[in-house]
């Protein structure tokens, strides 16, 4: 940011000077290595007339040394310290088609230009202009960042297919303006831009034939970057900047966005929300869609981006398309166009800009006739005036397009309120006329205009002073820039004061022939005082100035447009036509209205600061082709009363401007004029009849031809409703009133409000009704005057309400007491109809009934009173009505239940009844368990049958649609399901039966959809694999302790089966058996090579007898076992299920089991041997014994010897011992016969 001690500092410009930048004393020593860290200094100066952009660098202890030194040079502009600026824009691989383009209207005025001839200078990273989309658009462009090329450099090609992609090229999308050309400027790198690249950049592209500026970057505060913004301003070329990104992070102030002059422009969505994460604030002037804009991008891609980088050249874009309109239009008139007609419709933040950009509107504002108000921008606000339209009646002041001020005396107004520093458009329109040109202000207090009373020059050839005597009268301005000549040279920090001060200026080279010197104001907002007076010094005018060169012409929709080349800062031109000036613009062109049919012949002359005039270059500007304009189209009518508002799309002029339309109305003679605006009212129309609306355009030549019409038919609000009358009956009152006329409109409905209480209700009609009807028949009370209004409706609105109708109060005899009280309670005495008896009183408790046509009013001290009506009051009759078990009723009925439902509660219960289901009473704890279910839309629907009592244990049943509710004193209520599983409570005998009463209700939701249900004598489980099965006693326990259906039996298959040996029993299991016996407790036996091995044995009747413990397994090799009363059963993955009994099975645990040298069994137990002996085979060798020698383990080489010596039956006999190691490692083991002794180093295996 700009210092306060830099913005006091002297400004000191000269003209060109050869040499090296930094000759003399303001040389700085090299840093020595480890020095303090280095600053750059971007250092703004003139080199033979031209502007020159260099950096310098120093410690940062001397920078403000280094840049007061070189501003006291003659030949330097301003000094300041280097700033990075950023690229303001993001990648995206995803894009959508709303685009700044399509969002801003552009395509509509690419019948008339489409940019061709101008020339938009892009300041950012390379530009790829072997894009397709970009072919043909790029001209030779320059480098000012002084770094090596970078392939992946894409954001600059990005922003010019923003502004000038091709169209109708069958590729990609189409820029702004697709027939501009593009002047690629590398200043920036993916990294950075620096502010020095940005400043040469600017100052290169002013000069090489820019036409507009985009800068798709953002940063702080530049004095060189402004100094070079504002050389391009005074060349007439409009500079465009985006805001920046950080609007949602601090939201800073960014440059050059923020400088006066340049258009800064910031984002919206798609949908044209500001966007939260644009920069906003008062230095913002337009917004357009700066979020998912399609991008070319190189190697002939597209990607989708973000950012103000890309909303920013889209303004960019249209500036050029306003200025190929009108060759020569200033930034400031082009400034004031954009922000005249943004679009702030809809949710708009003023922070954003003016509004959101409209291409169409913004070239319609620069074709406006006529004058720009004059503004005045002070401390106070803006000052405008105007020039009067004879006969106007008002004028509309409009900022920004939105109207603040309608003045109806005089020509003039002031505004306030506004934010100092954001620029505005000021336009006036008087009437319903056409708008004036907008004029650009920026409020607050602009630097008073300096006046200069002399000059004077001193010094040498090469090193010259201005001495200025000047004083400003009005708000002094911080700092002055020097014009010579008419061009900006310099700017200087000093005062002025109404009294005249001198200022000493050095000038560098003592200027030679005359010389003309101004000076102008600047604030520290950038904002610029008019130029003072100018004074001259020295003889010598230069000659005057040559013809201008470029001139050319072309005459397009009823105007002239001139161009030629620009002859640079400090000249203006002289335009005549037939001998006679027609126009003096400052600029390399203008805008001329031109008769249509006729050529024109024009000269344009050059004319110096001196005044002198140069010879004329002419051109011949040849007609168009002109007619009639075309037939408006979408013409709208939207009906009124006696009236129609009607809008339309203005038409092709056909080479003449249209000067107004004819808007008809048939039939009838209704007709209306405007001198350039698209809607209009028709008046005088007849509602009820049908129009037929057409619009005719006229310009110089004639009236075209008519539009397509538009019909439409006038309406009005109806009548006020009349003959209201009101019949009363004993239980409703009937209204009545006359159909108003509808105006044109059919009457469609009536709105009907009763009083006392302004209870409104909306009454229907037909077409053929000769009158309105209403029934009130709720909320009256007897001896009460009602009184109602009526309102007619139609298509226009709701028309006037009547006068309130004579009183009327229900008929008949007073109402009893007990009607009374229910009225008192919210009832409607209406739905009684007719009473059958009079009040009967002495009823139980001290109740009363009174009977009519719609049911039965009983009133009790405990219940209130209540109506009983239709099948619930029959069935509350078979009840014992009020003396029965249900008592008085308690509530009101209840319907719009499930099914046509209906209940109603009383003292002792609840009576239910529906569409398919009898009136039924439930009571009790088999209601409240019913309850629980979710009433009528549970489980079991509504009640189908009484509840039954008398059952075992003194239990009730109750069914249901769907089920039964069972109740004893032990269980409590529970309800049974229709389905597998009540059927097979019911094959057990019901509550009679084994499983007793429920003593849970039902659970679903388990695996495989199974459900099951708790009785008192065990659970009844089904699932959609397995039938519905009973589970009871140890058999339930032991399969629940494995997991119940989660575990490894998974779901009950079969009953329970008893009688087995010694009193067992068996179930069947998905995945299994449990057993039991009296002497062995339930164990589970899971399906498989152990259940199949144990069952080879012949079952529990077998050798094994009844499992004595569950099967265990994770032992080694998968392996699993189970034992048995008899033994064991053991499998792995390495060998088959096989039992181990007896002494056999204790010698081979006593070697450690699976885990010991044997390992697992591996066949069954052989005996009838030598001696009544017996073996088994394991996988690492077998078990012996015999009666005398008891079981020992053989395995190994001994055991292998030993069956080559004849096994039991040879010489050794049985083995008598185990084996014994030795310490050198040799084992022996001993038999009847002998001792087998193996020799470890040898493997060798003798007798001993």
């Amino acid at each position: 940011m700009q210092s306060q001690r830099s913005l006091s500092r002297r400004r000191p410009v000269l003209m060109a000077l050869a040499g090296v930048l930094l000759a003399g004393p303001v040389l700085l020593a090299a840093a020595p290595a480890g020095a303090a860290e280095q600053v750059t200094i971007d250092v703004l100066r003139i080199v033979d007339g031209e502007y020159v952009v260099e950096t310098v660098t120093a410690p940062r202890a001397q920078a403000a040394a280094t840049e007061a030194a070189l501003e006291d040079r003659a030949d330097v502009v301003t000094a300041s310290a280097a700033v990075e600026y950023r690229l303001d824009g993001s990648l995206d691989p995803y894009w959508e088609a709303d685009d700044p383009q399509a969002v801003s209207r552009v395509e509509q005025v690419w019948s008339r230009t489409r940019g061709a001839g101008q020339v938009v200078a892009v300041l950012d990273t390379a530009v790829d202009a072997e894009h397709p989309d970009l072919a043909g658009a790029v001209l030779p462009g320059t480098d000012t960042t002084g770094l090596p090329a970078d392939s992946t450099e894409w954001h600059g090609t990005g922003v010019a297919g923003v502004v000038a992609a091709r169209a109708d090229n069958g590729v990609g999308s189409a820029g702004m303006a697709p027939e501009a050309q593009v002047l690629p400027v590398r200043v920036c790198t993916n990294a950075s831009c620096p502010s020095a690249a940005i400043a040469r950049g600017v100052l290169w592209a002013a000069d090489h034939g820019a036409d507009v500026i985009n800068m798709s970057l953002s940063g702080g505060w530049s004095d060189v970057t402004a100094a070079a913004v504002r050389y391009a301003l005074d060349r007439n070329v409009p500079v465009v900047a985006s805001a920046g990104n950080s609007g949602d992070e601090g939201n800073a102030v960014q440059y050059p966005a923020a400088l006066d002059g340049v258009i800064g422009v910031s984002a919206t969505s798609p949908d044209g929300t500001p966007a939260p994460w644009a920069q906003h604030g008062w230095q913002v002037d337009v917004s357009t869609v700066g979020e998912s804009v399609l991008l070319p991008v190189p190697q002939g891609d597209y990607l989708s981006g973000s950012g103000t980088s890309f909303s920013g050249p889209a303004v960019a874009g249209a500036v050029a398309l306003l200025r190929a309109a009108h060759p020569g239009i200033t930034p400031a008139d082009v400034q004031a166009a954009l922000q005249a007609t943004a679009d702030s419709g809809g949710p708009w933040d003023r922070a954003w800009g003016a509004g959101r950009l409209d291409v169409p509107a913004a070239l319609a504002a620069t074709d406006r006739a006529g004058a720009a108000p004059t503004v005045l921008a002070g401390p106070e606000g803006l000052d405008v005036s105007w020039e009067g339209t004879p006969g106007a009646t008002s004028y509309a002041v409009r900022v920004d397009g939105l109207v603040v001020d309608r003045v109806t005396a005089g020509v003039a107004t002031r505004l306030t309120g506004l934010v100092d520093g954001t620029q505005v458009a000021i336009d006036v329109q008087a009437d319903d006329g056409g708008r004036s040109p907008a004029a650009l202000v920026t409020p607050g207090a602009v630097p008073g205009t300096p006046t200069v009373s002399s000059a004077t020059l001193s010094g040498t050839s090469s090193n010259a002073t201005l001495q200025i005597r000047a004083s400003v009268a009005a708000t002094p301005a911080p700092r002055y820039t020097l014009l010579r000549d008419g061009v900006t040279v310099g700017t200087y920090a000093f005062s002025l004061a109404p009294d005249l001060r001198t200022v000493n200026l050095g000038i560098g080279a003592m200027p030679t022939q005359e010389t003309r010197w101004q000076l102008r104001g600047v604030d520290d907002r950038g904002r610029l005082s008019a130029q003072s007076n100018a004074v001259t010094t020295g003889t010598g005018r230069p000659a005057p100035p040559a013809a201008p060169t470029g001139l050319s012409g072309l005459s397009s929709g009823g105007r002239d447009l001139l161009s030629w080349d620009d002859q640079g800062p400090g000249y203006t031109y002289s335009v005549s036509r037939a001998g006679a000036v027609v126009a003096t613009p400052s600029t390399a062109g203008v805008t001329l209205t031109a008769p249509p049919g006729s050529t024109r012949t024009y000269q344009v002359s050059v004319v110096d600061a001196w005044g002198q005039s140069g010879p004329a270059a002419g051109v011949t500007v040849s007609p168009e082709a002109v007619d009639v304009p075309s037939a408006p189209t979408a013409v709208t009518a939207v009906p009124g009363d006696r009236s129609t508002t009607v809008s339309w799309t203005a038409p092709a002029a056909n080479g003449s401007p249209v000067a107004g339309y004819t808007v008809s109305a048939s039939p009838g003679a209704s007709r209306v004029t405007t001198t350039g605006a698209t809607s209009v009212q028709l008046t005088d129309l007849a509602n009820g009849t049908g129009y037929t609306i057409t619009v005719t355009a006229r310009n110089a030549v004639g009236t075209g031809p008519a539009s397509t019409g538009a019909y439409v038919v006038p309406q009005g609000l109806p009548a006020v409703p009349t003959g209201l009358h009101v019949t009363a009956n004993p239980s409703d009152l009937q209204l009545s009133w006359d159909t108003p006329d509808g105006n044109g409109s059919r009457v469609s409905s009536y709105r009907v409000t009763l009083y006392p209480g302004g209870r409104t209700m909306v009454v229907q009609t037909t077409p053929e009704a000769a009158y309105g009807y209403a029934s009130v028949d709720r909320d009256l009370t007897w001896g009460t005057d009602y009184t109602f209004t009526v309102a007619a409706v139609n298509d226009a609105g709701t028309g006037p309400t009547s006068a309130p109708s004579a009183p009327a109060r229900l008929s008949g005899p007073a109402p009893s007491r007990t009607v009374l009280a229910w009225q008192a309670a919210g009832g409607d005495p209406a739905r009684l109809g007719a009473p059958l008896a009079a009040e009967l009183c002495g009823l139980r408790d001290g109740g009363c009934l009174h009977a009519f046509e719609g049911g039965t009013l009983y009133r009790s001290p405990a219940g209130g009173t209540r109506l009983v009506r239709g099948a619930l009051r029959d069935r509350w009759g078979a009840a014992g009505w009020e003396n029965g078990a249900l008592g008085y009723p308690a509530a009101e009925q209840v319907c719009g239940l499930t099914g046509g439902g209906c209940f109603q509660q009383f003292q002792g219960g609840a009576l239910y009844v529906s569409a398919s289901t009898p009136a039924v009473a439930v009571t009790g704890p088999v209601r409240d368990r019913w309850g629980t279910q979710g009433w009528e839309n549970g489980a079991l629907g509504y009640p189908a049958g009484e509840q039954t009592c008398g059952l075992r244990s003194g239990g009730c049943l109750q069914r249901f649609q769907k089920g039964t509710v069972y109740w004893s004193s032990a269980t409590g209520a529970r309800a049974v399901l229709d389905g597998a599983v009540r059927d097979r409570w019911g094959t057990t005998g019901w509550e009679n039966g084994a499983l007793g009463y429920p003593v849970s209700d039902p659970t679903c939701g388990l695996p495989a959809s199974g459900c099951v249900q708790q009785f008192q004598g065990g659970s009844v489980y089904v699932s959609s694999a397995s039938p519905a099965t009973v589970v009871t006693g140890a058999l339930r326990d032991a399969w629940g302790a494995s997991g119940w259906e989660r575990g490894p039996l998974g779901y009950p298959t079969a009953a329970q089966v008893c009688g087995l040996r010694d009193g067992g029993c068996f179930q069947r299991f998905q995945k299994g058996a449990v057993y039991r016996s009296n002497g062995t407790a339930a164990r589970v036996v899971p399906d498989g090579a152990v259940r199949d091995r144990w069952g080879a044995t012949g079952w529990e009747n077998g050798a094994l007898g009844y499992p004595v413990s569950d099967q265990g397994c994770g032992l080694p090799a998968s392996g699993c076992f189970q034992q048995f009363q008899g033994g064991s059963v053991y499998v792995s993955s390495a060998s088959p299920a096989t039992v181990v009994t007896g002494v056999l099975r204790d010698r081979w645990g006593a070697s450690g089991w699976e885990r010991g040298p044997l390992g697992y069994p591996t066949a069954a137990q052989v005996c009838g041997l030598r001696a009544g002996g017996c073996f088994q085979q394991f996988q690492n060798g077998s078990v012996y014994w015999s009666p005398t020698t008891g079981a020992h383990p053989v395995d190994g080489d001994i055991r292998t010897r030993w069956g080559q010596l004849g096994w039991e039956n040879g010489q050794l006999g049985y083995p008598v011992a185990g084996v014994v190691v030795l310490s050198n490692g040799d084992t022996s083991q001993r038999f009847q016969g002998g001792t087998l002794y193996r020799t470890a180093s040898t493997r060798t295996v003798r007798v001993v």
